[in-house]
């Protein structure tokens, strides 16, 4: 989830990447939405915030 973000949108991680710099990025979804980010912005908690996931799997 976006840390200031009001609406409180859960994103999900689709794709992890090395971008051609060398630089790991990530692929994140939430709908009809799609954001890439670096995989550093994605762990700073002043930008994103983990959340507990509850899956029904098998």
């Amino acid at each position: 989830m976006k840390a200031s973000d009001q609406t409180r949108k859960v994103w999900e991680v689709s794709r992890l990447w090395t971008a051609v710099d060398g630089v790991p990025h990530a692929r994140l979804v939430n709908q009809h939405e799609t954001l890439m980010v670096s995989v550093g912005t994605l762990n700073d908690q002043e930008f994103f915030v983990a959340i507990p996931v509850m899956r029904n799997e098998p």
